[in-house]
């Protein structure tokens, strides 16, 4: 992690009015006059559907403008970072971000604050990124994550978020309110994982996060340790188990208390090959199917902070 002053230029503003159930155009009008005030000159562009993040960030790279601001919740940083790191031949914007959004645990992670804020950023550090390769209607892609990539019941808890406004509305609580209902019904999944190109060890598994950051779910921790620049990820396994236990696994997560190896079985690794027949969700987005490849590029986003 290193750390260097955030002079800047050319600045784009991607503003997702829908974050946050709805709160996104409205926090940016409130915001606009700090943002106008960093040193740069500002562009603002606004989205209208999924994906305009994501191609107006690579636009962006393509244009050599030198930082795209993140207006927005977890969604908007993951479709702006795979616009930022998929555009070809580019020199690649740094980041920032004004949390508005549900869950907002990438800016948690980097010790922003959850709630909207415009600071003029002083310092730049890089962050590692993961990356999974899966499959999806056009074939197998590439897509990049921040905080964690899920299959199971994190899974499952999304799509309800995804479907529902009132959801939305309820900030980080919306990952319990989504979840709890797939804890009480404890499906399972069966998935394969292990080292690409070597053994899989088959399991029935409630949740398997692969972890790159330390918070998910609109603040879950899993793995405390887990760090966004320590170059590598964290594959953590949930057994299905038994409803109390379960309960008490998310509760101690969320209260970020320690969790003991009975909880949670954790392997670090570098890459993972993980086969199955389930959908992949990454930081809120469901991206593809399996069978999937992860892994971890240290590094790899330079990020701006206050």
């Amino acid at each position: 992690m290193t750390n260097k002053p955030a002079s800047i230029r050319r600045i784009l503003a991607i503003v997702n009015p829908a974050a946050g159930g709805g709160r996104g155009a409205r926090r940016f009008t409130a915001l606009r006059d700090a943002l106008e005030r960093w040193p740069g000159r500002l562009r603002v562009e606004t989205t209208s559907r999924r994906g305009d993040a994501e191609c107006l960030a690579a636009d962006a790279a393509t244009a050599g403008t030198d930082t795209v601001v993140a207006v927005g919740g977890d969604g908007t940083v993951h479709e702006i970072v795979n616009g930022i790191l998929s555009a070809e031949g580019a020199m690649r914007p740094a980041l920032a971000v004004v949390s508005v959004g549900t869950g907002c645990d990438f800016a948690r992670s980097l010790g922003l604050p959850a709630r909207a804020s415009a600071v003029p950023p002083r310092r730049r550090v890089r962050v590692d990124v993961g990356a999974v390769t899966c499959i999806t209607a056009r074939g197998p892609e590439k897509r990049f994550f921040l905080n964690a990539a899920n299959v199971g019941a994190s899974t499952a808890a999304a799509r309800r978020i995804k479907d529902s406004r009132v959801l939305k509305r309820l900030g980080a609580v919306a990952y319990v309110a989504a979840g709890f209902p797939e804890v009480l019904m404890r499906p399972v999944t069966q998935v394969g994982w292990g080292m690409p190109g070597g053994e899989q060890r088959v399991e029935q598994l409630l949740n398997l996060s692969i972890c790159n950051g330390p918070r998910f779910g609109g603040g879950l921790m899993l793995v405390p340790e887990a760090t966004l620049f320590d170059g590598v990820l964290r594959a953590v396994r949930i057994q299905r188990g038994g409803l109390g236990g379960l309960l008490k696994l998310l509760a101690a997560g969320y209260r970020q208390s320690p969790l003991s190896q009975r909880d949670v079985d954790v392997d670090t690794v570098t890459r993972l090959a993980v086969t199955g027949d389930a959908v992949i969700e990454t930081d809120g987005e469901l991206v593809g199917t399996l069978p999937a490849q992860f892994t971890v590029l240290p590094g790899a986003l330079e990020v701006l902070l206050p």
